[in-house]
């Protein structure tokens, strides 16, 4: 009788490994396409965002040679936003600004450049500003990597006298009580 017991848990265990990896497999199938439309969803969106920026960005680098301000001003204002949403079209945008203000070659005198060229250039300011910060803190992440000598002659002598009073075995690996964790510094 003990043995027809144990071949009927023995056929219970392998038909419910069976049925989990049957169960496994199905969803598995299930997801999987749902998975590659989310992905595809998501490839699709971005392309449409994309999209819309080249929009924007085009329509903005026309608008720079436009007589009036408040439109030049806008194009701007459009090609600042598009330079801080997307920072691999930033370089982009600044060479563009950077190559109407070369393009503009006009000598304001004493007289102050117009509103325009003076956001131009604080914008290219800002780009130097940030090159810069960057360029710090890539120079201080290094300090990350440094480490301190620390002297462990004193935290040594109190440890071995410690383990002494309290006839700890540590010195032969019995003992976890007498690691440097409990050492202050």
């Amino acid at each position: 009788m003990a043995g027809w017991v144990a071949l009927s848990e023995l056929l219970r265990n392998v038909a419910l490994t069976i049925a989990a990896v049957v169960g496994t497999i199905l969803a598995w199938r299930q997801l999987s396409p749902a998975a590659l439309q989310a992905k595809s969803a998501n490839a699709q969106a971005e392309l449409a965002r994309r999209a819309h920026v080249t929009e924007l960005f085009n329509r903005a680098v026309g608008q720079l040679r436009d007589p009036n301000l408040e439109v030049r001003l806008a194009a701007i204002y459009v090609l600042r936003k598009v330079a801080k949403d997307f920072p691999d079209l930033s370089n982009p945008v600044f060479e563009l600004l950077q190559a109407y203000l070369r393009a503009g070659n006009i000598d304001y005198g004493d007289d102050e450049p117009p509103i325009d060229v003076r956001e131009i250039v604080k914008m290219t300011r800002l780009r130097q500003t940030i090159a810069r910060r960057l360029k710090d803190v890539q120079n201080t992440a290094a300090m990350l990597t440094t480490f301190n000598e620390v002297d462990m002659t004193h935290i040594m002598a109190n440890r071995s006298q410690w383990c002494l009073a309290s006839r700890c075995q540590y010195e032969q690996g019995r003992c976890n009580k007498c690691s440097f964790s409990w050492g202050r510094l």
